[in-house]
């Protein structure tokens, strides 16, 4: 946010201490002393006070020019009122005829050079001018209509969507508004008035060489208490507001929408698990660790099995207390999947202990922790090098404010934004993060930082590998203030650079068995069947210890058998009963989810088979009223295009039913391995639910299926299933998910689902933000879809056309407004993913000329060069540049200070330092793509950033890569015929060889 509303601040506060100041001047009452002999002029009264007037109407004259007309008046006054007063000081300076030289008071003084009726008008101009500035200085601050009132307010929404609204400062700011708010009505009131009336009156007293009475002196203290109340709360208010901004400036460049996502979505602790690290050892246990020390093999005794445990559990509660030269600034937790490497490590980074461990390190210097929790099947920065720095840098800067000004300016103009609003692109640069981070390393001496860093086999990245991950950690952990604590499943490049001394590293699933013990006790205790049933004999007590046998290690191994012997045991089934269903259950999880798939009935597979499909091919967790509607959609036909757009469901109550019911749904039809988790922060209920898996496993054992497999799998016990069953409900080898009834296609059902979301949603000040995400999300599925008969194509063309209908009319009732670069927003998003068939009927109704020449941006930009995502590559892509140029699309057609031309080389100039797939894996496109745009008039003297080597063009390699190409070079692409654009694929066969997705 600009920090230049709070400028204007500068001149009120000049204004008001002038203001102050002369109103004390009428409020001296000690001797003023015009001496002409014996002290030098400038140590006499009357000279210090003219210094005193120059200086103020100085800085009044510097803070005028960014301020408001009104307070400009105002110090105009103020200088007019100093200008005499400095004139009247001249003239007594010079009086010395009459004797005097010595007054009782400097109004006593003025009377020598002014009449009363003067002096009376000066202190009504100074009563009239306080309630002028009062009344505008409150106009200024505290509406939420003037610059510094909407500046305020968008201090503390920012502070709310970045989650730091209880910081110090922010409170300060609110704080120094509630004092100004204070200060101003005591200026004005009722009390103010009659003070400032006595005080004109008491002017009139001040003749005699004696000091005036004490009712008016108090009558002037009065006056000036207050208006120094406001002059200080003014000032600080006119230096907090721009240093605020500019830190929120920082903090949103390094913040991204699902900073905090994978945390709060992940188990807490149950109970009193994970407590052993903080465990004391006994002082004969510490003797027996203490006697296990690695050293070489002929100097070392192999330790026991308990010897071995009891070190290894100690290991992490003194890496936290300790450091010293011969200890790693780096500890690694490892652990199989599920093992619940990610639940320890969020109790870690939130537990008082670990804070009162590391104090032990730190001693009385400053501690703060930060925490990181990679995620692979999140959005990028959830599962990338750059957003653990932002999301470090990030948590560090909220904490410590102070920092941010350690970042120089130079360092706070290299964030920027692709989009209008907040996206994942902020800072740009990874190594501009890493160098903020140095450059607070180095300066922060007194600091000792802690930080939680999970899961680094999840992060996953097209630019950097897993060896550039350890040279960050180790980058992080370089300072002898850091300590950076990882866990990750044991691969076996984490297991070469962290497992090299066993002495820090923690093993999990070695040491979670009593844990494991506490879980499936308290879930079986806490069962009133089971209560009655452990009364029968001692063998349902043993069941928990045979869980636990069986587990090896994997704790959401042991969450799943808790939760399918529940079932058995609140229907009273007999001990042997249990056992067998413990016996039928695979200790491996892929097996175990294999099982849970196949339990679904025969009835329901094919809706269980849609949510996976679409949960594993989905850009996110969708909400789980979209599921619901999801349901809606398999259940009509025509649902929703028979609905109208704008009538969001009937209050919360419907919208609660509706996801009450959904909660039953999941389980019943996905197992529990789609589960709903609450997502706080909406208005309505109907955004604050979203449905993820219930673990990462789940994901990958499904996506190392595929959706075919998916199908196969359900019918692995179809020998057992009647001829009736397999013959209705569950489909055959040949009945895939390709050749299901179109319109109950998984990506179809999506849009269908996303279309009723978007007319149906209670949307609230927020509209903008869900209606584009929605809105994005529906061409998402739209390009999945892949209709492959005439009738499911108009449909969707159909279903497309609603939705930009529907998408207009929420927009309008919801005053919505468009920036003019946004006003064809759908159609750009359209393009964007690659919908022929829609953008080509448009085209074939409407006409080209309103597409293309109409307001907004340009749809050859919106394809070529888009603001918050990747360049969406397809095989289809050289087929919509085609369609836009032959409908009077212009590589050259000015936008955003450049050209779309210009911006297309830029945009993919940044993919290929990204390395990204969608860059990397279809040359042969972009080449294409290239070639028509320069077929088409891009300008060759512009600069031109190339891609990778192309081999095989004409017998010629054309090697693309970091530079700019000749004139000649461009011609030479350009020359190549590709024949009708439509048809720019069959061009060499691109298509049959093109690697992009289809």
């Amino acid at each position: 946010m600009d920090p230049e509303p709070f400028a204007v601040l500068g001149l009120a506060g000049h204004i008001v201490k002038f203001v102050d100041f002369t109103w004390r001047l009428f409020a001296e009452t000690h001797a003023i002393y015009n001496s002409t002999s014996g002290l030098s002029q400038e140590n006499t009264e009357l000279e210090t006070i003219a210094r005193h007037l120059i200086q103020l109407t100085g800085d009044l004259g510097a803070s005028q020019e960014s301020s408001t007309k009104e307070l400009r008046g105002l110090a105009e006054e103020c200088q007019a009122i100093a200008q005499e007063l400095r004139h009247a000081i001249s003239r007594l300076k010079r009086r010395d005829s009459d004797g005097i030289k010595t007054w009782a008071s400097f109004t006593a003084a003025l009377h020598a050079v002014w009449k009363q009726g003067k002096i009376t008008h000066l202190c009504n101009r100074l009563s009239k001018m306080q309630v002028q500035l009062a009344a505008h200085v409150q106009g200024l601050i505290l509406t939420n209509v003037s610059a510094i009132g909407k500046a305020v307010q968008q201090l503390q929404f920012t502070g709310i969507r970045l989650g730091i609204e209880d910081r110090e400062d922010l409170t300060e700011l609110l704080d120094l508004k509630r004092r100004i708010e204070n200060a101003l009505t005591a200026l004005v009131d009722e009390k103010s008035e009659r003070s400032r009336e006595q005080a004109c009156l008491a002017t009139r007293h001040h003749r005699s060489a004696q000091p005036p009475a004490a009712g008016p002196q108090a009558e002037f203290s009065n006056i000036s208490a207050q208006l120094q109340e406001l002059s200080a709360a003014i000032t600080k208010l006119h230096n907090a507001g721009p240093t605020i901004a500019s830190s929120h400036e920082l903090l949103k460049a390094l913040h991204f929408k699902d900073i905090k996502t994978r945390h709060r979505r992940m188990a807490d602790a149950h109970g009193e698990t994970f407590r052993w690290v903080f465990e004391q050892p006994t002082s004969e246990a510490q003797a027996e660790s203490s006697s296990v020390v690695h050293t070489s093999e002929d100097q070392a005794s192999a330790p026991t099995e308990e010897e071995a445990f009891l070190h290894s559990r100690q290991t992490l509660l003194k890496w936290l207390q300790a450091r010293t030269d011969s200890l790693p600034g780096i500890f690694w937790v490892q652990g199989k999947a599920g093992s619940g490497k990610s639940t320890l490590m969020k109790f870690l980074s939130g537990c008082p202990d670990t804070m009162a461990s590391l104090r032990q390190w730190a001693g009385s210097a400053t501690l703060m922790m930060a925490s990181f929790y990679f995620w692979s099947p999140g959005t990028r920065l959830q599962k990338s090098q750059e957003g653990l720095l932002r999301s470090i840098l990030f948590q560090i800067l909220c904490d410590r404010p102070d920092l941010i000004r350690v970042l120089s300016h130079d360092f706070q103009r290299k964030y920027d934004y692709y989009g209008e609003e907040e996206d994942e692109d902020g800072v740009r640069s990874f190594d501009t993060l890493l160098a903020m981070y140095r450059r607070i390393m180095s300066h922060d001496t007194d600091t000792r930082f802690c930080f939680f860093i999970d899961g680094l086999d999840e992060c996953e990245e097209e630019t950097r590998s897993h060896a550039d991950l350890i040279r960050l950690l180790q980058d992080l952990a370089c300072s002898r203030n850091v300590k950076v604590c990882v866990s990750s499943r044991p691969w076996t490049e984490f297991a070469d650079e962290f497992g090299k001394n066993p002495d820090w590293l923690l093993k999990l699933e070695d040491q979670t068995r009593n844990d494991m013990y506490i879980y499936v006790s308290e879930q079986f205790q806490g069962n009133h069947q089971y209560q009655k049933l452990s009364q029968e004999g001692v063998g349902y007590v043993e069941l928990i210890e045979e869980v636990v046998d069986r587990s090896q290690g994997v704790f959401l191994w042991v969450v799943l058998v808790v939760r399918e012997l529940l079932k058995g045991i609140t229907y009273r089934d007999n001990l042997n009963t249990l056992r067998a269903e413990l016996e039928r259950i695979p200790k491996d999880l892929y097996l175990f989810f294999k099982n849970m798939l196949r339990s679904v009935r025969g009835a329901d597979r094919r809706q269980s088979m849609q949510m996976f499909e679409i949960a594993t091919s989905a850009p996110g967790p969708m909400l789980l009223m979209f599921y619901s509607f999801l349901q809606e959609a398999n259940e009509s036909q025509t649902f929703p295009l028979d609905k109208p757009p704008g009538v969001p469901l009937d209050g919360d109550m419907e919208i609660i039913r509706a996801q009450e019911r959904m909660y039953r749904q999941l389980d019943k039809l996905t197992k529990g391995l789609l589960e709903p988790l609450p997502e706080p922060g909406g208005k309505s209920s109907f955004f604050n639910i979203k449905v993820d898996f219930l673990h990462r496993t789940v994901r990958e054992f499904l996506q190392s299926l595929g959706s075919q497999a998916i199908w196969f799998l359900f019918e692995g016990e179809q020998e057992n299933n009647t001829v009736a069953e397999k013959t209705s409900n569950t489909p055959s080898h040949e009945e895939d998910i390709n050749s299901l009834p179109e319109l109950k296609h998984p990506h179809v059902l999506a849009c269908r689902a996303l279309l009723a979301q978007m007319k149906h949603a209670p949307f609230e000040d927020d509209a903008a933000l869900w209606l584009d995400r929605m809105l994005r999300d529906l061409f998402f599925f739209y390009r999945l879809a892949h209709p492959t008969s005439s009738a499911a194509s108009n449909y969707l063309l159909t279903l497309l056309y609603d939705a930009e209908h529907s998408y207009a009319a929420v927009r309008k009732a919801k005053k919505y407004q468009l920036a003019r670069s946004q006003a064809n927003i759908f159609l750009g998003v359209a393009a964007q993913h690659n919908a022929l068939p829609f953008l080509r009927h448009k085209i074939q109704t409407l006409g080209a000329g309103p597409l293309m020449s109409g307001p907004g941006r340009p749809l050859l930009d919106y394809l070529l060069a888009p603001s918050t995502s990747p360049i969406v590559v397809t095989r289809n892509s050289p087929d919509m540049v085609g369609l836009l140029l032959e409908h009077g699309a212009r590589p050259n057609q000015r936008y955003a200070s450049s050209t779309v031309w210009v911006r297309f080389l830029d945009r993919l100039q940044l993919e290929q330092r990204l390395l990204r797939p969608a860059v990397m894996q279809s040359q042969g496109c972009l080449f294409l793509i290239t070639q028509m745009l320069l077929q088409s008039g891009a300008k060759l003297t512009e600069r031109v950033y190339l891609m990778p080597d192309v081999a095989g063009y004409g017998g010629h390699d054309l090697p693309f890569y970091n530079g700019y190409r000749s004139a000649a070079a461009q011609s030479r692409i350009a020359a190549v015929p590709v024949g009708n654009y439509s048809g720019a694929l069959e061009w060499r066969g691109q298509r049959e060889t093109c690697n992009c997705s289809p």
